[in-house]
């Protein structure tokens, strides 16, 4: 698999674009020092060797490090969203880059299949569940009336789901508390 190779391509690209959006190229050097910042240190010679695409494997640690050092998403240094039609997910089976990216963040199935993958829509899976968690949280915040109510009882139903399948909702603002059975209602 080439998991290791496309995530050094991907950060020789990231390193020579900057991560920040300035137009600023970090060397491999600075790159080395922000992730020794971060807790891991990698030093220039491991993360060249990655670059250039002399290292069997990469381990999830350094993913988050390195995406960490060069300010962009992990998911960023695994699928080339935007810049790449298509992302090698397993050994020898590729998928569009936007399924890689939906498998990696959990709204996505994967189901390999002899030659290749078939995604499915991964309907209440958690990264789908906090992604219309905090879409419904921002409608029940911002609508006028009665969307908002609306908003607001669809909030508490999508808090029930999460806890029925063992998720922990994150924490509402104090004045919708009473979402979870708590206190009385609010503005």
């Amino acid at each position: 698999m080439r998991v290791a190779s496309l995530v050094g391509q991907r950060l020789a690209w990231y390193r020579s674009h900057a991560g920040d959006g300035s137009a600023r190229r970090l060397t491999v050097q600075e790159v080395a020092g922000r992730c020794a910042k971060l807790g891991l240190p990698l030093g220039r010679v491991t993360l060249s060797k990655l670059e250039r695409g002399h290292r069997e494997s990469v381990q999830l640690a350094e993913i988050l490090v390195i995406a960490a050092a060069l300010e962009v998403a992990p998911v960023d240094l695994m699928a080339g969203l935007g810049r790449e039609a298509v992302t090698e997910i397993l050994p020898g089976v590729s998928v569009t880059t936007w399924d890689a990216v939906r498998w990696i963040t959990g709204t996505a199935s994967l189901e390999p299949a002899g030659d290749g993958a078939v995604l499915h829509a991964r309907a209440g899976g958690p990264g789908e569940l906090f992604a219309w968690h905090d879409a419904t949280l921002a409608r029940a915040l911002r609508d006028p009336l009665p969307g908002r109510d609306q908003a607001r009882q669809e909030l508490a139903m999508i808090r029930e789901v999460m806890r029925d399948r063992g998720l922990e909702p994150l924490p509402l603002p104090p004045h919708l508390a009473h979402l979870d059975g708590a206190g009385e209602p609010g503005g």
